[in-house]
């Protein structure tokens, strides 16, 4: 959240009040005022109507700073959960990212050389989708030339099967080594 700089005011000031409030609470603590010398400060506070006047638009300008302060983030927007496959006389066809998403998984896990898949999908802003797949390899794995056939064969099992656009396949590989295989004696 990107905060303004009139919050950063706002927020400043108040902070100055409560540090001056929380040393006066400390100072009460520690008895550093005299009862009697308390008493009349507060006495003063309530006498007559522009000291009352002051202490009412004060708390009601500490109201509003907390209140825009509390309420002034900036809300992300929403991600969209699916994409257009084709609009046409009768209406629209939508289909849902994790539809889209359990395709990849399923594409994915197809391989024997793939031990494990974690994929995430965004719709584009101009039609279509990105992907982006995380995969752990069974060891002896050729990674340049499987990561190569999987985007290639993947983008070609979306399109035809969804009906959309791929943009961009990202592929990171997390583990590609062989697991430590347990000795027997």
């Amino acid at each position: 959240m990107k905060v303004k700089l009139f919050d950063k005011i706002l927020l400043a000031l108040l902070l100055i009040i409560a540090l001056g409030i929380s040393l006066l609470l400390v100072a009460l603590a520690i008895r550093l005022f005299p009862l009697v010398n308390l008493q009349d400060i507060l006495a003063l506070l309530y006498e007559g109507v522009p000291n009352a006047l002051i202490l009412g638009v004060s708390g009601l300008v500490l109201l509003a700073i907390t209140l825009k302060l509390m309420f002034s983030g900036e809300k992300k927007p929403q991600e969209p959960t699916s994409t257009l496959i084709h609009s046409g006389e009768l209406g629209a066809v939508f289909i849902t990212l994790s539809a889209i998403d359990a395709m990849i998984q399923k594409h994915c896990r197809a391989n024997s050389k793939i031990r494990d898949v974690v994929s995430m999908v965004r719709a584009s802003r101009d039609g279509g989708v990105t992907i982006s797949v995380r995969l752990s390899l069974l060891p002896e794995t050729e990674i340049p030339l499987l990561t190569q056939e999987l985007q290639l064969s993947l983008k070609e099992y979306i399109e035809k099967h969804a009906g959309i656009n791929v943009r961009e396949i990202g592929i990171l590989i997390e583990n590609a080594s062989s697991t430590p295989t347990g000795r027997v004696d």
